[in-house]
């Protein structure tokens, strides 16, 4: 693993990541009648009181900067569960998949039934047999938990991109700066409890054995370094807590912590740097005149 130092022009922000580019990955073996060459889709979900809009800069700056990357459909999910798909299905090099919730405000173990009804439908309608996954906030959850839960018939998660997920609580609402600390293997001194829209951090660390040991996991979060150890909302502490609940994965969870002003929840979802470290982790590819990175020796710890 290294150690990434992205720098933004201007006044603000070094941004300091711990990344590890994958490059020599082995990658799983295709399903029957598929072939390893076969093009995985990326599954975009937005949060809470999220939308289109949270996942529209991500897809379009891959449609302009990475080769082969292209939206080839949009899923919007109505209030009573029926899908509004827009688009057809298409094996390019990369095709990128939105899902939206037109419900901004359902509860996470909602959102997990539509989520798996879509991802069902790009299974049964489209012959979708695996794919990569990248979630912002809530959404991650929703990611990790339909993962865990789904009994549909579901295409196989080979890849999870977590950004700016919230596992353990959410700041100034059940969490608060420097309340909950992470021992070396990530587990908090204090679990959150359950409430109208999230589950209990002991809910997901209990459901975690049903989730496939073999996915490779990216988690992002942001750090404004005012001294809050957090993005503005959600703490590192409740971003790295997934390290804890996924702790059985063949291969560990590569945290990428982006400091600076520019990296608050929001920010973070619009960030060009986090783009690249999505496309180098998904495609093993660079952008297209995307941002500059320098490598720099790892620090001995990301802890809280």
């Amino acid at each position: 693993m290294m150690k990434i130092i992205v720098r933004i022009m201007g006044k603000v922000a070094i941004v300091v990541a711990f990344f590890t580019l994958f490059l020599a990955t082995p990658v799983k073996a295709a399903g029957p009648g598929k072939q390893d060459t076969a093009p995985i889709p990326t599954v975009f979900v937005h949060g809470l009181k999220g939308s289109a809009k949270s996942t529209n800069g991500m897809i379009s700056y891959f449609s302009h900067r990475y080769y082969g990357a292209a939206r080839v459909q949009t899923i919007n999910i109505e209030p009573d569960g029926e899908l509004n798909v827009q688009g057809e299905y298409q094996e390019i090099d990369h095709p990128l998949i939105q899902i939206n919730f037109v419900n901004r405000n359902a509860s996470i173990p909602q959102d997990n039934i539509w989520l798996a009804k879509a991802l069902h439908y790009i299974k049964i309608k489209d012959g979708v047999d695996r794919y990569y996954a990248v979630g912002h906030s809530a959404g991650c959850v929703t990611l990790l938990q339909t993962e865990m839960l789904s009994r549909k018939q579901l295409p196989i998660m080979e890849k999870f991109v977590s950004v700016a997920g919230c596992y353990n609580g959410l700041l100034n609402e059940n969490d608060f700066p420097h309340a909950v600390h992470l021992d070396d293997h990530y587990r908090p001194d204090h679990w959150y409890q359950a409430d109208s829209q999230y589950p209990a951090f002991k809910t997901l660390v209990r459901q975690a054995k049903y989730f496939p040991k073999d996915v490779q996991v990216l988690n992002i979060y942001g750090d404004l370094g005012n001294g809050t150890n957090s993005d503005g909302k959600v703490t590192t502490q409740s971003a790295l807590s997934l390290n804890y609940i996924l702790r059985h994965q063949i291969l560990k969870v590569q945290n990428v912590r982006f400091t600076g002003p520019l990296y608050k929840h929001s920010g973070l979802r619009k960030s060009p740097a986090v783009y690249q470290c999505i496309g180098t982790f998904l495609w093993h590819q660079q952008a297209h005149n995307g941002a500059i990175i320098h490598p720099q020796p790892e620090p001995t710890s990301a802890h809280n």
